[in-house]
């Protein structure tokens, strides 16, 4: 009996499987099943291969993979034009998930509707897989969307697999708690922030690609960085800017009061900011302490930081954009703390 109600079962699922197949079926998500190979668009004559870059609409796209005649692309752009357009994650500090959050919302309406229609025609739904962490911190319910956000197992693959560059941007994995998201920050490093903090975002999707619509920029493909962050030199003026203390020693949780000197706008524009770091800690280890604040104006800036409850010797370094690496270090002041 338990044998013909198994059999039952069995086909009323594979029914309602057809059923579900018979409409419109989201695009796979992202695997890892890449070959690098050019998909063609039936009978048309452009050619897209894994690495190109692309413009379709206002933006400037790179191909992370090519799959079934389909495309799947990331934002790609200067650093400044993110900082211009950076937004929260979410509007309120809240525990959020992926599938509720202001960004999600955002990116399927307002950007989608930015581009024309004929454009939105070329972008195709996807099943969208929201994983939990490995600390069991909730990822949410899967989704389908146009329009999505990288996930931190996908921003890791296609940048070991030299399809995407160092940026820092949003990504829809959540942080350390539920109020916190991921970000993919370099080289590659991922962190997180606060749902409500503004910060760049750089959206996917897949498409149809159709030469009327979609024009090859270049197919020379990007690879990531492989230069490595050294330690930090001392020092504490580097051009026009420079960094200073009210005083050289600070007991656990005590002010410290920082100056910023020399501070450009061009600085301030590009998401320039400073943190506490371990003295001899790489650049991109910032998220130790967690304490850093961007630099909002130009000129001079005072910034206050509560000293670390540990003993021992720190610095105060200054970057002049939203990066960690040598290339964004200006400039350090040592402390310590006892």
């Amino acid at each position: 009996m338990r044998k013909y109600i198994a059999l039952a079962i069995a086909l009323i699922m594979a029914l309602a499987l057809a059923a579900c197949n018979s409409g419109n079926t989201p695009t796979p998500p992202p695997t890892d099943n890449r070959n690098g190979e050019s998909q063609s668009n039936g009978g048309s004559q452009i050619t897209v291969a894994a690495g190109d870059a692309i413009q379709f609409g206002d933006y400037d796209w790179r191909v992370l993979e090519v799959q079934d005649g389909k495309i799947f692309v990331f934002r790609m752009g200067e650093m400044d034009a993110y900082w211009h357009e950076a937004q929260p994650y979410h509007t309120d500090r809240v525990d959020i998930t992926w599938e509720h959050s202001s960004m999600r919302a955002f990116l399927n309406d307002e950007f989608y509707n930015s581009f024309s229609t004929s454009e939105r025609e070329l972008m195709l739904e996807t099943m969208v897989v929201n994983n939990d962490r490995d600390s069991g911190i909730p990822g949410g319910n899967d989704t389908v969307d146009k329009i999505f956000l990288l996930s931190i197992d996908e921003a890791y693959l296609y940048y070991t697999g030299g399809y995407i560059n160092n940026i820092w941007t949003w990504l829809r994995s959540p942080g350390s708690n539920s109020n916190e998201t991921a970000c993919f920050f370099r080289d590659p490093e991922f962190t997180r922030s606060n749902v409500d903090d503004v910060l760049p975002f750089a959206p996917a999707m897949w498409l149809t690609p159709d030469p009327n619509y979609i024009n090859i920029i270049d197919n020379q493909g990007i690879t990531p960085s492989d230069s490595q962050h050294s330690q930090p030199q001392g020092g504490g003026t580097a051009g026009n800017e420079s960094v200073t203390l009210d005083k050289s020693s600070y007991t656990p949780g005590e002010n410290i009061r920082v100056t910023l000197t020399g501070i450009t706008q061009d600085l301030v524009n590009a998401g320039g900011w400073a943190g506490v770091f371990r003295a001899g800690a790489s650049h991109n280890a910032w998220g130790e302490l967690n304490l850093w604040q961007y630099v909002s104006s130009a000129g001079t800036v005072n910034l206050t930081f509560a000293a670390p409850s540990a003993a021992g010797n720190y610095e105060v370094r200054l970057f002049n954009d939203g990066g960690d690496s040598d290339g964004s270090f200006v400039t350090s002041v040592s402390f310590t703390v006892n």
